[in-house]
């Protein structure tokens, strides 16, 4: 049997309904992440016990997360040893505060055009009283494409999930609550002292520790909860040029001397030597007579500056240097009429651009067939007295 073209129209209108949503949520260059919870009834009945669940995504400036963006989340039980059922979806969560991480404008490796926002989502759950764990997870794409330690991190996602086990539930215990929220930037080959301890409002022992961050098994952009339960996959690890060893979720950062973290304090310490992104998972572990009760995560991506660089930032900056963040092609403009150097770099420091300019005002740049993340535009004249340099994102 013929069938029409016309019956396949409502079907490509759809399609192309949606394909801007896609990439605008695609496009959420997601940081970071971390889930918590809070006993707030312990008898809604005689066998059931109330929740509040509050899940914080970090994403930098550029992302798409918008206010009355909602998302959806999974609620699970454990059937058997890391073998989770899904039970129910908490639909369309708004966000209940949206906040910029602070920045401290006295950090000599702090780039121009920067910032980290944070998206809290809070709702409450009622558990039935259960010998078996919960858990409640949330996924979504994508990372930062700018993240240098893990593979193709743009098409990365993000798993967040938490654990509710069965003491938890039957002495209606809070998690542990971190105590600050992440730096937005560090520099390079700089002491590091970061502080990612919590609170334990019982009193429980809390031991600290590099962990792997999560990436969902499913590749939508935000995964049907009942169709993709857990466990969800560590994320792949990527190991950087020039760093002996390789990076693990275990050496997240290359450092000298090595990133740590003090599985007591909480404090992460060391002096990362390579500027770039690199995504670093924290576990938060409280026992109780030593048993485990609650364990929580923060999932969060660190920024290192180069501070020569910056130094050189604070002297001068082009005219104008637009668009910024780019798909490659942009467009530099001087305050007059120069000759010179112009050179463009990565975060690594090789030179993808280089040639010498005369007798302009502006020029125009195509970085289209590189790879994306974070390029360096610097620019010298021929008598050395002008000097101009700056970022450039390239998405």
């Amino acid at each position: 049997m013929v069938k029409s073209h016309y019956s396949l129209l409502p079907i490509m209108l759809i399609l192309l309904l949606l394909c801007p949503i896609e990439r605008e949520l695609k496009a959420a260059h997601i940081l970071g992440s971390q889930m918590t919870y809070e006993c707030i009834d312990p008898d809604v009945t005689d066998d059931l016990v109330r929740f509040q669940i509050k899940c914080t995504i970090f994403v930098d400036k550029f992302g798409a997360i918008s206010e009355d963006q909602s998302y959806d989340f999974g609620i699970y039980e454990e059937v058997e040893t890391n073998s989770w059922s899904w039970i129910s979806t908490k639909y369309d969560q708004n966000t209940k505060n949206k906040f910029m991480l602070q920045i401290d404008s006295s950090n000599p490796c702090l780039p121009l055009n920067t910032g980290v926002e944070g998206f809290s989502y809070v709702f409450d759950i009622d558990l039935p009283l259960s010998d078996n764990s919960y858990m409640i997870a949330h996924q979504q794409c994508c990372r930062s494409p700018l993240i240098n330690n893990i593979i193709e991190s743009g098409d990365t996602g993000i798993a967040i999930a938490v654990e509710i086990s069965p003491e938890a539930q039957r002495t209606c215990d809070t998690s542990p609550q971190f105590n600050e929220l992440p730096p937005v930037f560090v520099c390079q080959d700089q002491p590091l002292q970061v502080d990612f301890s919590a609170i334990d409002l019982e009193g429980d022992e809390l031991q600290y520790s590099f962990c792997a961050p999560k990436t969902s098994y499913c590749y939508d952009v935000l995964p049907d909860p009942e169709v993709c339960p857990p466990p969800y996959d560590d994320i792949y690890f990527l190991d950087p040029i020039g760093t002996p060893g390789g990076l693990t979720w275990q050496t997240p950062i290359a450092g000298d001397p090595v990133i740590a973290i003090d599985p007591i304090t909480g404090i992460i310490t060391g002096a990362p030597t390579q500027v770039g992104q690199y995504v670093t998972g924290v576990c938060v572990q409280a026992f109780r007579d030593n048993q485990l009760i609650a364990e929580v995560v923060r999932d969060f991506t660190f920024t290192v500056g180069d501070i020569s660089l910056s130094t050189k930032e604070s002297k001068q900056n082009f005219t104008s240097l637009y668009p910024n963040p780019t798909n490659g092609l942009f467009e530099i403009e001087f305050p007059s009429i120069l000759s010179g150097r112009l050179s463009i770099s990565n975060v690594i420091g090789e030179i993808v651009i280089e040639k010498d300019i005369q007798n302009t005002d502006q020029l125009q740049i195509d970085l289209t067939e590189e790879d994306t993340g974070v390029y360096v535009v610097q620019f010298v004249s021929s008598d050395n007295i002008a000097r101009y340099i700056e970022r450039v994102v390239v998405y």
